[in-house]
């Protein structure tokens, strides 16, 4: 084959051109090209190839992943109980059904509230109750939209109707945040505090509750029940207190009127006590 004359890729004369004709090569005269440097090379050839590899590894990874939208993560009977329980500081979860327009009104402002930097150590879920009608069975979930705050893995609050807005919504949170149970240090700064209490309370008031010791196990289930009826009593817990054994009292304006827990120290049998003493207070 002809060597081309000149600089490379100069167009050959038409002698030239002629000859090969001559020749039998009528294809077409191709320039010479400058060899292609090795980093764009990678840039054409390698990266697409790695970003492609690296699009399908995040794949498959975000399908182990819990799905997530505007700060707010979709759960399913699957992922609900390892993400409730992994985040014990609380969860507020909106169950929902696709049908609902208050479900649909309420949407944008459960996602703005999820995106309230304010709000510390709290998370924001979604449940399809449509797709995951077991679940919200489960937690007695039969109206939508329902808001349900969670607590250490156990449903303790549920947002009211009427605070449905990114703001009501952000500072249902932040009430929930607040601990339920005001500490004394000792029993006789508690003493020093009972009869001051006893006058705050009216005649038809609910009786405060007050837990004494430092049992373990029966602090929490106390705490449970404070937390599921915060905004209806007060709950007091006396550190270090003069009982043998942990102690569980309701304390009224009348010191007659006191009554103490016999019970054990059980979530469910605490929690009925305390709502049987508190019914009458609606009345």
């Amino acid at each position: 084959m002809a060597k081309l004359s000149g600089a490379a890729g100069q167009v050959p004369s038409s002698s030239v051109q002629e000859q090969r004709k001559s020749e039998g090569k009528g294809a077409p005269v191709k320039s010479e090209k400058a060899p292609v440097e090795p980093h764009k090379v990678w840039l054409f050839r390698v990266a697409p190839a790695l970003s492609l590899i690296l699009l399908l590894a995040q794949l498959l990874v975000s399908r182990r992943k819990v799905s997530m939208r505007a700060g707010v993560q979709v759960l399913t009977v699957e992922t609900f109980d390892d993400f409730v329980a992994a985040r014990p500081e609380g969860v507020l979860v909106n169950f929902h059904t696709k049908g609902c327009s208050h479900c649909l009104t309420l949407a944008p402002e459960f996602e703005a509230a999820a995106a309230n930097v304010s709000i510390v150590n709290a998370s924001f879920a979604s449940v399809d109750a449509e797709a995951e009608a077991e679940l919200a069975k489960k937690h007695g979930v039969h109206r939508y939209p329902s808001v349900l705050w969670f607590r250490k893995g156990r449903q303790v609050q549920e947002l009211p109707p009427t605070s449905r807005s990114a703001s009501k919504i952000s500072d249902f949170v932040s009430w929930l945040k607040q601990t339920p149970v005001v500490e004394f240090e000792s029993r006789p700064e508690f003493d020093e505090a009972v009869v001051a209490i006893r006058e705050t309370l009216h005649a038809k008031a609910p009786p405060v509750f007050v837990a004494f010791g430092s049992n373990a196990k029966s602090n929490a289930a106390f705490e449970h029940n404070a937390e599921v009826f915060r905004g209806k009593s007060v709950f007091l817990h006396v550190k270090d207190a003069s009982e043998e054994k942990w102690v569980l009292r309701a304390y009224s304006r009348e010191a007659e009127a006191d009554e103490q827990y016999e019970g054990k120290p059980d979530v469910d049998e605490i929690h009925e006590w305390m709502q049987g003493l508190l019914r009458p207070a609606k009345s």
